[in-house]
């Protein structure tokens, strides 16, 4: 520092000036996160899932003792068993959401050596030749990012059960397992009738994974996307609940719209019911997740750096159950439950009979054009419903003894879909990009573009940055590709064709200045993300050729409403 410039800063006046604009700046973040709605992270139910994660036990020889000292309030939800010991229950009238960040402090703090790995599974399905390539390159990716866990594909039984009828298939698949260690599982396509689109009618073959009861938790992932950074092995090691998914914020987005031009819906979220919510900035974001990191999961942490073990004694059960439900309860509550869509792309499971009777169940009660997400939004986990489900269950009203309470774990969480729920028109097609970016529970919030109280950006908001789509494109884990009526991946992109008037690009894309082919429809500034949309087809194209050792299929056929190998 020169010598002018520190007899300018020292000056008194300029000093006292500085000091001050400190102290309001950290007393403001201090009272900001302070005030805020209840927020957190949990660790996954290890004792319930049959000590398969035979993860350890926090130190504290009495969770309930430790949160009581912290809060220095009544903690009115603890119950008693016969035994006397204190039981933690969780929040039963809010859906949860997960910060990407808190997912990546569980995996981080988990003695993955430890962990039973045959008992956690990635499962995918392939109904047809079109899609066996698909999966392959899916389990092909995970090997390649070097997941331990199970990897198991779910077939139509002629595929492996009739070489005669289906010799290439049975080869391919055969070989495939071999090679990259995958169970192969022999499967009756689930195929209903009576619908429109005719590409969906094999997607109830995938709500067959809830019957995978040998798995303490799996992981069913669509087939039409690509993994592009690291397996997602951290989605095991989730809180417990029975079903967590992404929200499919690209419909929820059409809903918040469709509300503000609603006269009866358009004040229903209004700002004064939820203490005035302004959107943070991102190191205010950052800060307060940290935060909860350092309360609920780092004061938890052994010399080691990771969550210590034993779960033999009832007490010990409950000890961690506590530590658990105390860490769910603080998750930021999903506010919109009653304006919301879901997306099955990404499904984390707990598998049980029960829960695959109700699968059968929604099935075969299953209206004209409800497919696969329908049913499992409106019937299997409708989120209302489940609140009200949860709110019954109390351990007053319900219970009939202590162990079916340490059992009982939630219904349902919501994933981040920036990270495990980003389809392709979010870098193809997409200029605006705040209500992708917020945090699914602040989503509708984000959607009326509120300033930030100091007018600095918010942590979703992208106005500030060049190349947004670079930005936001390097933290994608799975990408799914639904760009409609642009082909899927695994079909060539004729330039020619009406549908590749549906982009969006930078001025100066070539396809702008070539003759004889389509032209994009709108420009953007931001000439990132159709570089990386482009970038991932031709990874799609490299992958499929290395795996597979297929070419893309040339066709003029409408790839939406007709199968085609």
């Amino acid at each position: 520092m020169s010598e002018s410039s520190f007899k300018k800063l020292s000056h008194p006046r300029r000093l006292n000036k500085l000091i001050l604009a400190l102290f309001i700046s950290i007393t403001f973040i201090y009272l900001f996160t302070s005030s805020s709605s209840s927020n957190g992270i949990n660790y996954g139910d290890y004792s319930i899932l049959n000590n398969v994660f035979n993860t350890q036990l926090n130190p504290h020889n009495n969770v309930l003792d430790h949160i009581k000292q912290i809060n220095k309030t009544e903690i009115s939800t603890i119950k008693y068993s016969e035994s006397n010991l204190e039981y933690l229950d969780y929040d039963r009238d809010h859906i949860k959401y997960l910060y990407p960040e808190v997912i990546d402090s569980i995996y981080n703090n988990t003695d993955l050596n430890q962990v039973d790995w045959s008992k956690l599974a990635y499962v995918l399905y392939a109904t047809s030749s079109s899609h066996l390539c698909n999966s392959m390159m899916i389990f092909a990716e995970l090997r390649k990012f070097q997941t331990k866990a199970e990897l198991v594909l779910l077939v139509k039984r002629e595929f492996i059960l009739n070489e005669t009828a289906y010799p290439n298939e049975y080869k391919t698949l055969t070989e495939f397992s071999q090679n990259y260690n995958v169970t192969l599982k022999p499967t009756t396509v689930t195929q209903i009738g009576g619908d429109s689109v005719d590409i969906w009618k094999s997607s109830f073959t995938k709500l067959m994974v809830f019957n995978e009861t040998q798995y303490d938790r799996i992981i069913y992932l669509d087939a039409d996307a690509i993994i592009l950074r690291g397996n997602m092995d951290e989605l095991f090691f989730i809180p417990p609940c029975k079903l967590a998914v992404p929200t499919a914020y690209w419909m929820t987005k059409i809903k918040y719209e469709k509300m503000a031009r609603d006269d009866n819906k358009k004040n229903k979220y209004k700002l004064e019911n939820y203490k005035n919510w302004r959107p943070l900035t991102k190191p205010q974001r950052d800060y307060k997740i940290q935060k909860l990191l350092d309360e609920h999961v780092n004061i938890y942490k052994d010399s080691n750096h990771k969550i210590p073990t034993s779960q033999d004694s009832l007490k010990q059960v409950v000890n961690s159950k506590n530590f658990q439900n105390q860490l769910y309860n603080a998750l930021p509550n999903y506010i919109t439950i009653d304006e919301f869509e879901l997306t099955n792309i990404v499904m984390v499971i707990q598998p049980s009979k029960d829960l695959f009777t109700k699968v059968l169940n929604a099935i075969e009660n299953k209206r004209k054009n409800e497919y696969d997400m329908e049913l499992v939004q409106n019937h299997l986990f409708s989120l209302p419903k489940i609140l009200q489900k949860q709110s019954k269950n109390s351990f007053n009203y319900y219970h009939s003894n202590f162990q079916s309470v340490i059992d009982e774990i939630p219904e349902f969480m919501i994933l981040p879909h920036q990270i495990y729920g980003t389809i392709t028109p979010e870098i193809n097609s997409q200029v605006d990009h705040h209500s992708y970016l917020a945090d699914s529970f602040e989503q509708i919030f984000a959607h009326k573009l509120l300033q930030t109280s100091n007018r600095e950006p918010a942590y979703y908001d992208t106005k500030h940055l060049d190349r947004p789509g670079e930005d936001f494109f390097n933290k994608i884990k799975y990408l799914h590709f639904s760009d409609a009526p642009i082909p899927k991946p695994w079909f060539e992109q004729r330039l020619d064709a009406e549908y590749m008037g549906f982009r969006t690009r930078c001025e100066k894309h070539p396809d702008f200045q070539k003759d004889g082919i389509v032209k994009p429809k709108h420009k953007t500034p931001d000439c990132s993300a159709g570089e990386k949309w482009e970038s991932v087809h031709k990874l799609f194209k490299d992958v499929r050729k290395e795996v597979c050792g297929l070419d893309l299929i040339y066709t003029k056929e409408d790839t939406y409403h007709k199968i085609i190998n």
